[in-house]
């Protein structure tokens, strides 16, 4: 039997040494970024619904419905709700 843990979808912004990387990722209800990044329990972040960017040009580089992001690659993460306009 499986166990179904229930995780919200958060839009995100994700930058890499040469990508921007938009789209959804999944974390507990009450998980901070900081938490989920600093935990051990996975070395990916899955990312839905990814639109990726060369970071230097910012031209769209590819479009995918799922992505695994090697955490120790990832220099900054940041909820999309926390932009200012």
């Amino acid at each position: 039997m499986a166990l179904k843990v229930d995780k919200e979808s958060v839009e995100a912004v994700i930058i890499t040494e040469k990508l921007k990387i938009l789209g959804c990722v999944y974390m507990f209800a009450d998980e901070r970024v900081t938490d989920f990044m600093e935990s051990s329990v996975n070395q990916y972040l899955a990312v839905t619904d990814s639109v990726i960017y060369n970071l230097d040009s910012e031209k769209c580089v590819d479009r995918v419905a799922y992505l695994c992001v090697k955490k120790e690659h990832i220099t900054a993460i940041y909820p999309v709700k926390h932009i200012k306009p």
